[in-house]
């Protein structure tokens, strides 16, 4: 595994390691680093390779999914269905920490593994870094915590196991997050029948998310 630092403000450091990521997630990479959340494990949307290094890295049963990470809201449309509530979530809370589970229009790649069902959680980060590199791919990211499945998340990379740096290509450790202080996970839900059920609580509150939808 690969280390690199990223300190504040070198936007030209940032630019080029960008396109180094880039590169590295169109080869079948597994690109680690802190988020706007919990530290994750990224990879390319389409590379089935590099999905199975991070279900290796967490020792994850493949029939549990991973997220997708995007960079608008319009990108989403394209690979699943979106009614009335779920788009007044996503319009007053993308970017940020929540996950919304949506329903698919079309399989995905990963569906050459093994079906996770007709639903997939989705998230855009409130992470400039993060929506660089996923505009700069042309495609979005599976994502997910960085942790060995049913653990707790791993804050540094110096913690990482092994068997997980053998499966990481490249760790990016960025000063932005040093302070430790955005360590809490994403809110996942799900809109059934109109009303929000929520499957893990997390940053944003079912409250906040109630009064967003009835504005």
């Amino acid at each position: 595994m690969q280390v690199r630092f990223l300190n504040n403000n070198e936007k030209l450091i940032a630019s080029k390691l960008v396109n180094d990521i880039v590169n590295i997630l169109k080869l079948d990479g597994v690109l680690a680093l802190q988020t706007d959340t919990v530290p994750g494990l990224t990879c390319n949307i389409r590379s089935i390779v590099a999905l199975k290094k991070i279900y290796a890295a967490k020792q994850r049963s493949i029939k549990k999914p991973c997220a997708i990470f995007v960079n608008s809201i319009d990108s989403i449309s394209y690979f699943a269905k979106l009614n009335t509530i779920e788009h007044k979530l996503l319009t007053r809370f993308f970017p940020g920490a929540l996950t919304l589970v949506l329903e698919l229009k079309k399989p995905l790649v990963y569906d050459s593994l093994g079906l996770w069902g007709d639903y997939i959680g989705i998230r855009s980060p409130n992470d400039t870094f993060i929506l660089d590199i996923i505009a700069k791919l042309g495609c979005p990211l599976f994502a997910t915590s960085m942790n060995l499945s049913g653990c707790k998340p791993v804050n540094k990379w110096q913690d990482l196991s092994k068997n997980m740096c053998n499966n990481i290509d490249l760790y990016v450790d960025r000063a932005v997050y040093s302070d430790g202080d955005r360590n809490v996970a994403s809110s996942v839900v799900q809109v059934v029948d109109d009303k929000i059920i929520v499957i893990r609580e997390g940053v944003i509150t079912k409250e906040a998310m109630c009064k967003a939808i009835d504005e």
